[in-house]
């Protein structure tokens, strides 16, 4: 007989929390007292709705992620959905089904040592079911000879010892790495104070409101007339219901109210301050548990990302190690994969723009990507597609004249673009240059442009070696061509300064100089393209096809 036979047979009676004959010490004997008197248990903490929140938000992601069983190949993977793990993670026993199953087992590894799980085989040791044990009931022990087993304690006396390869145990942070700390206990003050501020909150409105009071009487009264008036005061005005009613009182009594505002008393932000502390016990961001303070719509993506990869992926780990370890022998070429890519699901414009770049980089073909959105396959969707110009750069067939005349003009305006950033810290400069005469402005505007000649060559010469890729350029071209340009830009500038200078302002010329940066890169390029074909000793090349991609 299984375990999970066992324990039904044994299971007859409803329990109660309540109950010490199962629950000692409030709860299982697995919590206590914090100091501000709130009583903590992995069960009683679930009172506090941030620690009922990080629960059931981490439990419920890892459970409705995708998963599956792969098989390893030379060079790639393939589902393996014959293996019969896979039949146990798609129905894991006859009354739970994955989401079910995943959602409870992580739950019970969040609040306890562990969520444990009983794997049922058949006769040759393969996996059939996995039926989950209530974690208050399970302990690890060791034999004699160092041996681990886990010992499962029976609700009505008894204990029946299971083998590690026959128990799925899945913990978080731990002493030892065989069970995982309790939150609950490690965090029990945090989790005290959240308690406390919670209840004090509900006692505060359940007051109507109005912390307390005094009601002052002029004669004397005695004990029993004290009591009926007071509790008289409380029926006509305590609870939320009956807050800011009107107060009558009679024989010249006087009512004068010791309330304070909530938020002077800061139980806003004891509230606020409780719910983060949950937050970075479960390592989960606040706005997951609805704590939207410092969330805003530029950094929520960002939030997600994070949420994924530091919380989410650990736990992903750890059920896949702890799957592989036991679902499989040593040695089998099978594993447990969780898609992550699952959580994406609710975000159109992510998943569309990720199908998108993996299918225009052939890392996906169509039909991958309607299998992951559970769609039927196409005919011919089996194809990987890539885009043409994704080709080596010396790969590149030879250029057409129609396409390197199209390559040039765009090669050109990158140039263009390279020149308008140094007009314009050219520009720049020239504010220092108008503080003198015209003549001192000249030779400070010539001594700055030669003074930068290496940034010309430098720049021009990346686009000279574009040049090179469609007419073929010796580098000893490429320096002259850039050396001339940097030359003919000095002596651009001279003349304009020179002509213009009695009709404009400086920084009309500067600016003038800068708009003519597209002009000029298109002209340096031309120039590239003419050296190439002096290079290459084509006559024919350099008078007629030369002519025909002219570009400036």
């Amino acid at each position: 007989m299984s375990i999970i036979a066992t324990l039904r047979a044994a299971i007859s009676e409803t329990v109660s929390l309540t109950d010490s004959k199962w629950f000692p010490s409030h709860g299982l004997g697995l919590g206590g007292q914090s100091t501000s008197g709130e009583w903590i248990t992995p069960k009683l903490a679930m009172v506090f709705s941030a620690y009922f929140a990080a629960m059931r938000n981490i439990s419920e992601d890892i459970g409705k992620m995708p998963r599956g069983v792969y098989q390893r190949g030379k060079d790639r993977r393939e589902e393996a959905f014959d293996n019969p793990a896979q039949a146990v993670l798609d129905s894991p026993n006859e009354y739970a089904g994955p989401m079910a199953f995943f959602e409870t087992e992580t739950s019970h590894a969040l609040g306890y040592h562990g969520g444990y799980s009983e794997i049922l085989r058949d006769g040759r040791g393969r996996p059939v079911a996995l039926n989950p044990i209530d974690p208050e009931s399970v302990t690890t022990q060791r034999t004699e000879t160092g041996a681990l087993y886990y010992r499962v304690h029976m609700r009505r006396g008894g204990t029946l010892d299971i083998p590690p390869d026959d128990m799925l145990h899945i913990h978080g942070l731990g002493y030892d790495a065989i069970t995982g700390f309790i939150i609950s206990a490690v965090a029990r003050e945090s989790l005290g104070f959240g308690v406390a501020a919670q209840r004090y909150s509900s006692a505060f409105f359940g007051n109507g409101a109005v912390a307390t009071g005094v009601i002052e009487y002029p004669g004397a009264l005695t004990p029993e007339a004290r009591a009926n008036l007071r509790d008289s005061f409380e029926a006509s005005h305590k609870g939320a219901g009956r807050a800011h009613g009107t107060v009558v009182l009679s024989e010249g009594a006087q009512f004068k109210p010791t309330s304070f505002d909530s938020q002077k008393a800061m139980l806003i932000d004891a509230l606020n301050w409780a719910v983060e502390d949950v937050a970075r016990w479960f390592r989960i961001p606040p706005h997951k548990l609805q704590q939207l303070l410092r969330a805003t719509f530029t950094n929520i993506e960002h939030q997600n990302i994070e949420y994924v990869v530091d919380c989410l992926s650990s736990w992903v780990t750890r059920w896949e190690g702890e799957l592989n370890r036991k679902l499989f022998a040593r040695g089998e070429p099978y594993y447990v994969k969780f898609n992550m890519n699952g959580l994406l699901r609710g975000d159109l414009a992510a998943r569309a723009a990720f199908y998108h770049t993996m299918l225009q980089d052939g890392v996906l073909n169509r039909n991958e990507v309607r299998t992951f959105e559970d769609w039927n396959p196409v005919p011919g969707g089996e194809v990987y597609n890539m885009q043409l110009n994704m080709a080596p750069a010396n790969e590149l067939p030879p250029p057409k004249a129609a396409q390197s005349g199209a390559s040039a003009l765009a090669i050109g305006k990158m140039a263009g673009a390279v020149l308008g950033r140094l007009y314009a810290r050219e520009a720049k400069a020239s504010t220092k240059w108008g503080r003198n005469s015209h003549d001192s402005a000249i030779a400070q505007a010539v001594e700055f442009v030669e003074a930068h000649a290496r940034d010309y060559e430098s720049e021009l010469g990346h686009i000279a070696e574009a040049v090179a890729i469609i007419h073929p350029l010796s580098p000893s071209a490429i320096h002259a061509e850039c050396a001339n340009a940097h030359e003919a830009s000095r002596e651009a500038l001279r003349d304009m300064m020179l002509k213009d200078g009695q009709y404009f302002t400086l920084a009309d010329i500067m600016q003038r100089r800068i708009d003519a940066a597209e002009m000029d890169g298109l002209a340096f390029v031309n120039r590239c393209i003419k050296r190439a074909a002096m290079e290459a000793d084509d006559v024919e090349f350099q008078t007629a096809e030369c002519r025909k991609e002219r570009i400036c």
